[in-house]
């Protein structure tokens, strides 16, 4: 994956361009960058974690969460796909993970991470700290 990131050079009274002050230009776009990622990140997390708030010990089917998600962010139309894609990646990169026999991925123990994903009828996400391990064994 790349980013365009668009950094403005500095030029000096010559009109050449004063590479110090253009690394620092740099240096300073690529901060903003990373500190908006970070802020996104956490935004995220935070409606993520509204939803299981609302609907505590529930299983959650994905499109209803993600679209719940971009609904409490105000996600335009424009910006729609980019960010639908940021929160399936935020849910799966915070769940546990399935077996992937063809990948041979072997799955992780249930509560390893914040939410578990369950295939099939009754499936769904869970936020694991909703649900008392009782019912993980049933």
């Amino acid at each position: 994956m790349s980013v365009n990131l668009t950094v403005k050079l500095v030029l000096d009274e010559d009109g050449a361009i004063d590479e110090a002050a253009s690394q620092i230009a740099f240096t300073s776009a690529l901060s903003a960058y990373k500190a908006e990622r970070e802020l996104e990140a956490s935004t995220i997390e935070t409606a993520v974690h509204a939803i299981f708030d609302q609907y505590r010990g529930v299983s959650v089917n994905m499109p209803y969460l993600v679209n719940s998600v971009l609904r409490s962010l105000n996600v335009q139309p424009a910006n729609f796909k980019a960010m639908e894609s940021k929160v399936l990646a935020f849910v799966r990169s915070n769940s546990d993970r399935l077996a992937n026999k063809s990948k041979g991925i072997e799955a992780e123990a249930p509560r390893t991470r914040t939410f578990g994903i369950k295939k099939g009828s009754g499936g769904g996400v869970v936020r694991w700290s909703d649900i008392p391990e009782e019912e993980d064994e049933k």
